[in-house]
């Protein structure tokens, strides 16, 4: 299931972004698949801003982004401990965002 989005992202030259001996090939990008994280989108929104303090708009997420990958210099420190305290889950080191959000969901 494509969306606009994804062919637009698709379809951009990345010859000419990216110098190395590739420069100037065709060079051809894939993104992972974003089919569950559209599912979860709603939990995903709310997760993102609550627990790790970033906005979901922001973010390039796909069925293969792990939580960490949002971990950075700006995201609270007690990061684990909300996650603890909001959704009674401990946060394996790791974890892919879907398989956590399905957690969340499966303890509700």
């Amino acid at each position: 299931m494509k969306n606009e989005e994804d062919d637009e992202f698709s379809r951009l030259d990345w010859s000419k972004a990216i110098r190395n001996r590739f420069a100037g090939k065709k060079l051809q990008f894939e993104c992972a698949p974003r089919e569950k994280i559209r599912f979860l989108e709603p939990l995903a929104r709310e997760f993102l801003s609550g627990i790790l303090a970033i906005d979901f708009d922001d973010c390039l997420i796909t069925d293969e982004s792990c939580v960490h990958d949002f971990v950075t210099d700006e995201t609270p420190p007690d990061y684990k401990q909300r996650a603890r305290d909001r959704y009674g889950i401990e946060l394996p080191e790791h974890a892919l965002l879907v398989d956590v959000l399905s957690m969340i969901t499966s303890t509700d």
